[in-house]
């Protein structure tokens, strides 16, 4: 029933899949604008993955060939066979499908692109598929955020890692202008699990703007639209946003600007290229890294003074201090490849097939 239901709210293509150099696995990946940055002018077809998107002509030669036993994985078998793609590319790092591709189609080249900062689920999810022993989790490149994903990543997936950053963080230069901090943005972390503390900390955040004279932002999660309701729960003088294109957030982040989270890969991607920040959460989120409670730019918001004392203590470092703080932490958890550079190498080597 759920696949019939599935099948009636897809849409259908009708035409043979083309011949191309590059498969997109996953229609989110044109979705969530990472696709588009490498492979743009649409030369690529896409296997939807979550059958968004039926190509029909498949569909029927998946059926006649192989009957349903085992329909899904010879479906994507077939549609991979018409592509005889170079690249088989996904920035949905986190499904478990696509690591197992290479094994039903071996003549391409595979790419996983992180697109955020991951937490146990996934790997306890591999770590569970792995117990059968029958399978493994294959990818040719794994494109990761930094050194502690890296570790994580070797335990699971069969792949070259290459540590470089978020690919549309990457994309966005920060502009050079006055880096004297005039103004605080707060980035929501738009989850429900983490509402308290992101509450707690934009009401400490409100009365310290007031009290020092800084402009103040709430960067909600893109296409919120929920200003009404942020206004009637803060009360305050601060500024609302939330954009309606992916690229938006990343354009309001400037050196004049001090970068306030709980846990976010929005919050994280400001810090690699250098940006001054202050977590709440960072220890907590990345405790397989046995992070202390406190550190250069987090802690335990404890109270009003706790977020006054770690802001101010982010704000007194002079830029040298800065630079060495951002250089021995940025590798680790997010790094900055300038315009996604090494990641284009990479991906023209393996079209022309000479990748080692």
């Amino acid at each position: 029933m759920n696949f019939l239901l599935t099948l009636i709210k897809a849409k259908w293509i009708f035409k043979k899949p083309n011949k191309r150099k590059v498969l997109i696995y996953d229609s989110m990946s044109i979705e969530n604008g990472f696709a588009e940055i490498f492979f743009s002018g649409k030369n690529y077809e896409i296997l939807d993955n979550r059958y968004k998107i039926i190509n029909i002509y498949v569909f029927f030669v998946t059926l006649l060939t192989s009957g349903i036993k085992n329909f899904k994985n010879n479906y994507k078998k077939i549609f991979l066979k018409f592509v005889s793609p170079k690249i088989v590319y996904t920035s949905i790092d986190n499904n478990i499908g696509f690591y197992r591709l290479k094994k039903i189609f071996p003549k391409a080249y595979y790419i996983s692109d992180q697109n955020g900062i991951r937490d146990n689920k996934f790997f306890l999810d591999c770590k569970k598929f792995l117990k059968n022993g029958t399978e493994k989790l294959v990818s040719d490149i794994f494109f990761c955020f930094g050194n502690n994903d890296k570790k994580k990543i070797h335990q699971i997936i069969k792949t070259k890692i290459f540590i470089l950053g978020n690919t549309k963080n990457n994309q966005i230069l920060i502009k050079k202008n006055d880096e004297r901090i005039k103004k605080i943005i707060f980035i929501s972390t738009g989850a429900k699990h983490a509402e308290k503390i992101d509450n707690k900390i934009f009401s400490y955040l409100i009365k310290f703007s007031e009290m020092c004279n800084y402009k103040l932002y709430f960067l909600d999660k893109p296409k919120k639209k929920r200003e009404n309701l942020i206004r009637k729960k803060f009360k305050g003088k601060f500024n609302y946003h939330s954009s309606m294109k992916f690229f938006d957030n990343y354009k309001i982040m400037k050196k004049d600007a001090l970068i306030v989270f709980a846990a976010s890969t929005l919050g994280y991607e400001a810090f690699s290229k250098g940006l001054r920040c202050v977590s709440f959460d960072h220890s907590k989120y990345h405790y397989d890294y046995k992070y202390p409670k406190s550190g250069p730019f987090w802690g335990e918001l404890k109270n009003f003074q706790s977020l006054k004392h770690l802001i101010n203590k982010v704000l007194n470092y002079d830029k040298l201090a800065w630079r060495k703080i951002h250089a021995k932490y940025s590798k680790n958890i997010l790094f900055f490849d300038q315009r996604n550079s090494q990641k284009r190498i990479l991906i023209k080597q393996l079209l022309r097939g000479n990748f080692v």
